[in-house]
């Protein structure tokens, strides 16, 4: 029994740190590939970000610039770009509590 010991803990480390990442890695590939249709903006694995104007078998068109499209397969699609919410600003700046600072300034200074 003691000699199985080393075994099963090597089995248990190389499944914890090879097979479980790269299953995950597939799942969020699957998932982003799922995702993927017309007008929905991505980031490419290069990170280049456009707007995906086609899907077909394997490949997609991503718009990258006005007129400009760039046809490539969807595993080059690292992620699916969330749009940021935007929070309301206040343009006056008046509900800053923090004043800046000269922190940051090196110490020759005129004064």
């Amino acid at each position: 029994m003691e000699a199985l010991l080393p075994l099963i803990l090597l089995v248990a480390v190389f499944y914890l740190l090879i097979l479980r990442p790269a299953r995950k890695r597939q799942q969020e590939s699957q998932q982003i590939t799922r995702a993927l249709a017309p007008g929905v903006e991505v980031m490419t694995a290069g990170g280049i970000f456009g707007t995906i104007r086609s899907v077909g078998e394997g490949e997609v068109t991503v718009e990258v610039a006005p007129g400009t499209t760039l046809r490539m397969v969807t595993g080059a699609i690292a992620k699916v770009v969330q749009p940021k919410s935007e929070a309301p600003q206040d343009p006056t700046g008046a509900g800053s509590d923090t004043e800046p600072t000269d922190e940051g300034l090196s110490g020759n200074q005129a004064s």
